[in-house]
């Protein structure tokens, strides 16, 4: 057993022995064969794996001082923590880390729900991140390495590579957000993100043959579901805007004078148009063709009285963009079409008849419905907007040609 006294007599001759500390679990004091110095030593075992850690040389680390550390690192391996990473942290002033349960939760309220607005998509990542942390939540967040995260994501890249390779785009994220708040020392996730790649997407398929295009529109028409949806597919062709901006919205969006449908950069639910890669995002306007004005007048008297174009129960107060992917799926075009075939015909035909005008405007810039900005916009925008409307009026009418009911049947429960 170690004392103050015998460890003075020891060091008068420090015979080459070792001596258990009978105090401290796993604590013990060595000279080595050829050394003169007495080292403090403890022993002990962390996830199965034995370890040995210097407590400091006698005189210059007293026993009682050798025993602090040691009953420190006890205190550490009986509350689940490698003495390994604390002595990391401390050396490098980190804070004790959270377990990566905890970090999951710390980052989805103060970053993740700050950014993100639409509820679909937040309740797929928090459900993904669920799936994680039932593997790993309990460790802490400083001790998940890669082999771990790896081990965890397997399951669900089984499922699918493009979910897999979403949630560690998440996992990313957070060990960054747990760096930046000193939890841990590096970030495992990005050593492993070449293993999880979302596979390429196949190209969407375009529509140009005007006989597929009847078959499709009929078909969908056809399936017998919400009677919205099918003013909502029309509206989709004849305008060429996402989904996403349809559905959000609202009566007071539409000039009937101005022959206008004024969409917002943003509102309550977040944004509403596609934010560009530099810059913020950008209110634009709609045309309203004379088949649209039709169509909404039709609408307005369904929904007229609710503050969204196609309202719904849900927490939005609107359907979801997903509404009409069901029913193109349901429909019998699952993996086959969808409506963004119409917006490449549509992109086709803009490019074409812009080309004649002489313009250079890409059909991107007109299938958004934006007027150009800066110089471009002084001399230019009244004709540009002008010829526009007359392309948009010609590809209304092309649409109401190939559809197989009246515009005044759609909308109608049938």
């Amino acid at each position: 057993m170690l004392t103050d006294k015998a460890l003075q007599n020891w060091a008068k001759k420090p015979v080459p022995r070792q001596i258990q500390d009978g105090t401290v679990p796993g604590m013990y004091a060595i000279v080595q064969k050829g050394q003169t110095a007495i080292r403090f030593r403890i022993k002990y075992t962390y996830n199965t794996r034995p370890s040995t850690k210097a407590l400091g040389t006698y005189p210059k680390t007293s026993l009682s001082a050798a025993r602090k550390k040691a009953f420190h690192i006890r205190d550490n391996l009986a509350n689940g923590l490698d003495p390994q990473v604390v002595a990391k942290r401390n050396k490098h002033g980190m804070k004790n880390s959270p377990t990566f349960g905890e970090l999951i939760d710390q980052w989805i309220k103060e970053e993740f729900l700050i950014t993100a607005a639409d509820e679909k998509y937040i309740r797929r990542v928090t459900n993904r991140l669920g799936e994680v942390s039932k593997s790993i939540g309990t460790l802490q967040a400083s001790e998940i390495d890669a082999p771990m995260l790896r081990a965890a994501l397997l399951p669900i890249r089984s499922r699918s590579e493009d979910e897999a390779a979403r949630t560690l785009s998440k996992l990313i994220d957070i060990f960054e957000f747990g760096t930046a708040l000193n939890y841990c020392e590096r970030n495992p996730a990005f050593s492993i993100r070449k293993q999880f790649k979302s596979p390429k997407p196949e190209p969407r398929k375009t529509i140009l043959d005007q006989h597929d295009q009847r078959k499709m529109i009929a078909d969908v028409l056809a399936y017998k579901s919400n009677p919205q949806c099918d003013l909502l597919f029309v509206i989709a062709m004849m305008t060429g805007a996402r989904i996403s901006e349809i559905v959000g919205g609202k009566w007071e969006e539409i000039s009937w004078e101005e022959k206008l449908w004024k969409v917002p950069a943003e509102d309550e639910n977040g944004g509403r148009t596609k934010k560009p890669r530099n810059g913020p995002r950008r209110p634009h306007n709609i045309f309203l063709s004379l088949q649209l004005i039709k169509l909404l007048k039709n609408l307005e008297q369904i929904t007229g009285r609710n503050r969204y174009l196609f309202p719904s129960r849900a927490k939005s107060g609107h359907l979801s963009a997903e509404t009409l992917k069901t029913r193109i799926n349901r429909s019998g075009y699952k993996g086959k079409q969808d409506v963004h075939g119409f917006r490449s015909s549509l992109s086709s035909y803009l490019n074409k008849e812009f080309g004649h005008l002489g313009k250079t405007e890409t059909a991107v810039e007109i299938m958004s419905h934006r007027t150009p900005q800066g110089v471009k916009a002084i001399y230019n925008r009244n004709d540009y907007w002008e010829e526009q409307c007359i392309l948009w009026q010609n590809w209304a009418d092309y649409v109401e040609g190939i559809l197989p009911i009246p515009l005044e049947e759609l909308g109608l429960k049938r």
